[in-house]
């Protein structure tokens, strides 16, 4: 590849993973020190099927020892599949294959599978989470939710999402690897009509509850209508979220940003290093408190839709730190 080249990966009809150029600079970003074969690590997220190939978006690389974060908006970078993987790149021939490696940010040992070369770092000047924090509404966040009730902030375009058997064994399965405690009637009660994921559209029988729904945690009611999150998308204040700053909005694509509902579902594994979660937790005048039915512990939501979302940016706080944040902490002074 030439320096002023940008440059995709995409896996032809026979199989091979091959390494192209785009041949023109956007953006005014230089790549030529991009050098796969020597280690440096790209990660994968989204997909886009286009005239019979398949590309896989990424949203970082490594490089050179440290993470490398590019302005994103409007770069045609794409990376093989699996989305959630991460790769290094083995020479044959004129092509660059590309192989499956561990996730540097998760092992400082990481080695790829080819050739065995060393997977760099993240150096101490690259934060590991960047990124956004949803404001508690003590801090000026989301302010109709009432006190005592879930601190849950809607994506602007309201918009259902039916709970399939897929999505309901991922929830239950997410909301377990956080925390042992919950049990199936405990994810059952998360979910019930006259709480807040699933309002008028959940679990339960008493008048506006909307069920009974076909509950395949528990194996009932399977011939009834399927639960559905009223609002996907909907996240709590506490969270941390990647998105795109369009304007006063913070806009969140599938598959990038979050669970793409239309895709196979990645595994607990790739939801977790991506970030792709939230705690539910509810809201009092000047403390956040967990969700009751996970016993004192988090539970934990899928951040899952099938579209673009946006949510007004006034909501949000830039993150740039080692570590996530604490969703029960307030970080800002309390207007209440």
């Amino acid at each position: 590849m030439n320096p002023e080249d940008k440059f995709f990966i995409v896996s032809s009809p026979d199989g091979r993973l091959n390494v192209r150029s785009t041949a023109k600079v956007e953006d005014g970003n230089d790549l030529g020190e991009f050098d796969l074969l020597n280690g440096d690590v790209i990660h994968a997220v989204g997909v886009e099927v286009s005239g019979g190939f398949t590309f896989h978006r990424f949203d970082r690389i490594h490089r050179k020892g440290k993470r490398y974060d590019f302005p994103f908006k409007g770069f045609p970078g794409y990376v093989v599949s699996p989305t959630g993987k991460h790769w290094v790149a083995e020479k044959a021939g004129n092509d660059v294959l590309m192989t499956e490696t561990k996730n540097p940010e998760l092992s400082a040992n990481a080695s790829a599978t080819v050739n065995n070369p060393v997977v760099p770092t993240q150096s101490s000047s690259a934060k590991k989470y960047t990124g956004w924090r949803v404001l508690h509404k003590a801090e000026g966040g989301y302010a109709k939710t009432p006190v005592g009730m879930p601190e849950v902030v809607p994506p602007e375009d309201q918009i259902g999402l039916p709970m399939t058997k897929e999505i309901q064994e991922m929830s239950y399965k997410l909301m377990t690897h956080f925390n042992s405690a919950i049990n199936a009637k405990q994810w059952t009660h998360v979910h019930h009509g006259l709480i807040a994921f699933t309002n008028y559209q959940g679990f339960g029988t008493e008048p506006k509850s909307g069920g009974p729904r076909a509950n395949f945690i528990t194996g009932e009611d399977l011939d009834k209508e399927l639960p559905k999150y009223d609002k996907m998308g909907r996240i709590c204040g506490g969270m941390f979220v990647r998105g795109m700053e369009k304007g006063d909005k913070l806009v969140c694509q599938p598959g990038v940003h979050g669970i793409d509902a239309k895709s196979p579902l990645p595994s607990i594994q790739t939801i977790v290093e991506n970030n792709w979660f939230f705690y539910a937790v509810c809201f009092h005048p000047k403390r956040v408190e967990h969700f009751p039915q996970g016993k004192g512990g988090p539970v934990a939501i899928p951040f899952i839709f099938d579209r673009e979302i946006a949510f007004p940016i006034s909501l949000f706080e830039k993150w740039e730190a080692d570590a996530l944040p604490d969703p029960l902490k307030m970080y800002r002074p309390t207007i209440l």
